[in-house]
């Protein structure tokens, strides 16, 4: 994967000097602001909006000031004014909110008169570098990973108002992002590939390096001649193990002297691309028990989570319950959203599909524990794994328990196959082969 850099104001543009050394310029990346996914403007979103998306970027700057971050990143206005005056193929850091869910469920026990209330609280984000071609007016995902903030919070007598659900919501983002970007992009690095250029033929170069080096087709390439300001960029168009061929859109008549390239890669610890592209609810009883497309939605979201903190596994957006998906005008299109306004984002097609499937979910009270002051509850969910590049296939299961006051304790089912289910997701993300 490649990046070269940048997104940015007129105000950015003259303010580069002071920020990043000439020697450095390939190691900036601009910021691209916070998009949701068609499917996740709700009111809890929309009141938090303008909170969330200030901490995001606070956290962002402050990240990269105190150089944190493999790379700088840039800031910008990102008007549509701006956005003309930029080359093509730029590349950004940009939020993907996709999921923003609040479930509460009551403990109730009529003979103590108490009342318990837990809130869970699930954020759904995905922080994408991609790469912005202004002509075709799309973006091209080149790395992302999903980080879920996933948190519960009891309270007594009466559930949590709505402002106390509103900084709970953006305190479980806003931690999880914080706590997590920084050991997450360390999983990357920035490469430079250079050399010479072999020969040129109209507005074709040869260029001495290929695909053993790490040069992928249709990547982009800039031409510099002797002196170093002369320069033209364009896109490899046929590529070998050990040299290529850039096409430029035209040859300037200045370029001249002894000509080299550059190339600037995106790498992980690992080459390998996962998605979730389904989730599958055979269960009778959780087919009854569970909203099945939201908890399809959401699992899928904690799995990709967890099966990307393994560490240099590139895991893309699932499209598991996904309108971008449905937005899109090809498959491998998503649409996302950022200030009402609706933008194209390309997405490469995963090396490995992953598929999961909610087979199983049993309870039973347990007898010879129970008693006439509490009953003793055994739940047991199943899940199913596939990955079918891999030949891989496997069935994890999640064994758990609940006391109740005989009698007088009530609570729903569905919630605690919510709470199983995030914990069998983690548990079988990361035993995988």
């Amino acid at each position: 994967m490649r990046t070269r850099l940048l997104s940015y104001s007129t105000a950015v543009m003259m303010a580069i000097a002071s920020l990043v050394s000439p020697a450095h310029a390939e190691e900036v990346i601009g910021y691209g602001g916070l998009y949701t996914s068609t499917s996740s403007s709700t009111p809890l979103f929309d009141r938090n909006r303008a909170t969330l998306t200030a901490k995001i970027r606070h956290i962002l700057e402050q990240s990269s000031s105190e150089g944190k971050l493999p790379f700088k990143i840039l800031f910008e206005t990102d008007t549509e004014e701006v956005k003309r005056l930029i080359p093509d193929d730029t590349y950004s850091l940009a939020v993907l909110i996709t999921r923003d869910d609040v479930i509460t469920e009551g403990l109730n026990s009529e003979k103590a008169q108490v009342k318990i209330d837990k809130s869970y609280v699930n954020v759904g984000m995905v922080v994408m570098l991609y790469q912005t071609d202004s002509n075709a007016k799309r973006n091209s995902i080149v790395y992302s990973f999903p980080l879920v903030g996933y948190a519960m919070h009891v309270s007594g007598n009466q559930p949590l108002s709505t402002e106390k659900l509103d900084q709970l919501f953006v305190n479980v983002a806003t931690e999880t992002f914080a706590k997590e970007l920084v050991n997450r992009l360390q999983d990357i690095s920035l490469g430079k590939i250079t050399g010479a250029v072999k020969g040129i033929s109209g507005n074709s170069f040869a260029i001495a390096k290929g695909g053993v080096d790490g040069l992928t087709e249709g990547q982009k390439v800039t031409i510099r001649g002797s002196s170093g300001n002369q320069t033209l960029t364009g896109r490899i168009e046929t590529l070998s193990p050990r040299e290529a061929t850039v096409i430029v859109k035209a040859i300037d008549p200045r370029l001249s002297g002894k000509l080299s390239f550059e190339a600037v890669n995106i790498k992980s610890l690992s080459d390998e691309t996962y998605q979730v592209t389904a989730f599958d609810v055979s269960s009778k009883k959780c087919q009854q028990l569970l909203d099945v497309p939201r908890i399809s939605a959401q699992a899928s979201q904690w799995f990709s989570d967890f099966l990307s903190s393994r560490g240099g596994r590139v895991v893309l957006p699932t499209s598991v319950g996904a309108n971008w998906v449905e937005s899109a005008n090809e498959q491998s299109y998503a649409v996302f959203l950022k200030d009402g306004q609706e933008h194209t984002f390309e997405m490469p097609k995963p090396k490995y599909e992953v598929k999961l499937n909610l087979s199983g979910f049993s309870s039973m009270k347990i007898k010879e524990a129970s008693s006439d002051i509490n009953e003793n509850w055994l739940y047991k969910i199943w899940l199913d794994v596939e990955i079918p590049e891999k030949k891989f296939t496997q069935k994890f299961e999640l064994v758990d328990t609940k006391s109740l006051i005989t009698g007088g304790q009530t609570f729903d089912v569905s919630n605690q196959i919510f709470e199983m289910l995030h914990q069998l997701t983690a548990k079988a993300a990361r035993e995988i082969e």
